[in-house]
């Protein structure tokens, strides 16, 4: 009699879950956000770990305008090429010039009073200030205006001007609001050039694609104009990591660029001639323009249509958090970095400053050869009366 083996197999484990989850910023609930414990840093601050549904949170922005392209934030020092020692990079895209109809504005409105609300309750625990016996005010955090001058929260929405020294307020400019990216490096080095000027270099740390996804190179201070150029059109993945507090200025959310997909000005050629040739298969318009002039043209239209969103459907770069939801190592470096940027964020100027980079070599010109056509003699004869 023969026994017939029966075959067993291993129960299939369950698909991991993601540890993170990537939202658009219109989509964004502020009840589903929630706060870890606050950690301290090295610079008497400390920072806030942010949580969406228990994860996580990565935001993915459409594409809009980026005006400065990347900017080193730092202080003045002669020194330095740039005339300034850069201790960091950000960028920012604007709100729409019609703002207080922009869906934008909007989100970023009900976000900010959503973290206000919190920093509000949460100022002992957080170290933002206040006792049990004399608690910080919620108009503290709203500050002095209704675009959160000297206020304790540091808003989402960022507002160009100075602060007027005669009156104690902010003179706004006559510009939308934006909002702001810290760029991350992989390295930074520097060197004295010879006019004995020191020079900083860096590699930044999100990925970059051009308008058809393409994954660029990798990007430094040297070519990010080339990628990123002022005026641009551009979409982000930010990692919206934590909150940063200190004891002076407060409270503040800057997110971490992930990834930027670009899509550059589309602008008139100036150094090439979009007129046809007069030989050119065209429709006599002769008889029909007023005045002597006569001869063919062409209209070309020229496409500007808005670009696609970012994808949601992306890959993280980086380690935004590990396996069991803590922060990374790079976070909370990052994270204390953030405080201390924050620490000096009154005394810095609100308008984002590009960053200078050095000119490329000239590339020497080929000489083409020159095509000439033949001229041709007009004349005109007088109409007999």
């Amino acid at each position: 009699m023969s026994t017939q083996k029966t075959k067993t197999t291993k129960p299939t484990k369950p698909a991991k879950e993601k540890n993170f989850v990537v939202v658009n910023f219109l989509d964004i609930e502020p009840h589903r956000i929630s706060f870890l414990e606050r950690k301290a840093n090295k610079h008497n601050g400390g920072f806030i770990p942010i949580r969406y549904d228990g994860k996580s949170m990565y935001v993915t922005y459409e594409a809009r305008s980026c005006q400065f392209g990347v900017s080193g934030n730092g202080d003045d020092n002669p020194a330095y090429k740039t005339g300034k020692k850069i201790s960091g990079y950000s960028t920012s895209i604007s709100c729409l010039s019609d703002y207080e109809n922009d869906p934008y504005y909007l989100k970023a409105k009900e976000l900010d009073d959503f973290f206000i609300d919190s920093c509000h309750k949460n100022a002992i625990a957080w170290q933002i200030g206040g006792s049990l016996k004399n608690p910080m005010t919620k108009a503290q955090f709203v500050g002095n205006d209704e675009r959160g001058f000297e206020g304790k929260w540091k808003r989402i929405l960022k507002w160009a001007g100075k602060k007027n020294e005669k009156t104690g307020d902010k003179d706004y400019a006559p510009y939308p609001p934006r909002m702001d990216f810290s760029i991350q490096t992989t390295s930074t080095s520097e060197y004295t050039d010879e006019e004995g000027k020191i020079v900083q270099e860096a590699e930044f740390k999100p990925v970059f694609y051009d308008s058809l996804a393409n994954k660029l190179d990798k990007v430094t201070t040297a070519n990010v104009n080339e990628a990123m150029p002022p005026r641009s059109r551009v979409a982000v993945l930010a990692w919206w990591g934590n909150l940063s507090q200190g004891p002076l200025f407060g409270a503040s959310l800057k997110p971490k660029a992930q990834q930027f997909r670009v899509y550059p000005s589309e602008q008139l050629a100036t150094d090439e001639c979009l007129l046809d040739d007069e030989e050119d298969d065209a429709p006599d318009l002769g008889d029909q323009l007023v005045g002597d002039f006569s001869g063919g043209a062409k209209l070309t239209k020229l496409s500007n249509s808005n670009p696609a969103p970012l994808e949601e459907d992306v890959q993280i770069v980086g380690d935004g958090a590990d396996d069991d939801g803590g922060e990374t190592g790079d976070a909370a470096a990052d994270d204390a970095g953030d405080a201390g940027d924050a620490a000096s964020a009154e005394s810095v100027h609100e308008e984002p400053v590009p960053i200078p980079v050095a000119a490329p070599a000239p590339v020497p010109e080929s000489k083409a050869a020159v095509r000439t056509k033949p001229t041709r003699t007009v004349v005109t004869t007088p109409k007999k009366s």
